[in-house]
């Protein structure tokens, strides 16, 4: 399967050799998984779930989260030793959210340097560890996942107390 479209999100997996997108043509929602090396097809996945993730993160190269706006859905990547069988996608099912944060109340100020929460500055990030492209911040649950200027891909992970 091709894309056609451009996909609503995409991430590179931590190594960056993967880059994962998310399609919707056609009322059909799928990802695709191709080497970021040559940009070669490695993997689809046709979703039976309409809803478009709100954002993707990795758990580790070959694991990977949709999150969406009350769920998430793990996804792995499974490559075949054998040429006769293509690599493929498993979706693990709907998951709920484990850490649920009110819309508004936790985030990462327009300058990337700092944790904001209730209008509060909590927690200063220094200059670089966050690239200044839309995609080189994400949330997953109480993590901030941040990917530096300098290539560097940095987690900082908050107790669910603090927040």
């Amino acid at each position: 399967m091709e894309a056609d479209e451009l996909p609503s999100i995409a991430r590179i997996s931590p190594t960056g050799t993967r880059l994962v997108t998310f399609h919707i043509t056609h009322n059909k929602n799928y990802v695709l998984i191709r080497g970021t090396e040559n940009g070669r097809f490695l993997a689809n996945l046709l979703l039976n779930h309409p809803i478009p993730p709100l954002d993707v993160a990795f758990e580790s190269e070959d694991q990977f989260y949709s999150h969406h706006e009350t769920f998430r859905i793990p996804y792995v990547f499974v490559t075949s030793p054998e040429v006769t069988v293509s690599d493929s996608i498993i979706c693990r099912g709907q998951l709920p959210l484990a850490f649920q944060r009110q819309e508004g109340q936790f985030f990462v100020d327009d300058s990337h340097e700092w944790v904001v929460s209730r209008s509060q500055r909590i927690c200063w990030i220094p200059p670089g560890y966050i690239g200044y492209v839309q995609a080189s911040s994400c949330w997953a649950g109480s993590t901030l996942v941040m990917a530096g200027q300098d290539g560097t891909l940095r987690k900082l992970t908050f107790r669910e107390s603090f927040l």
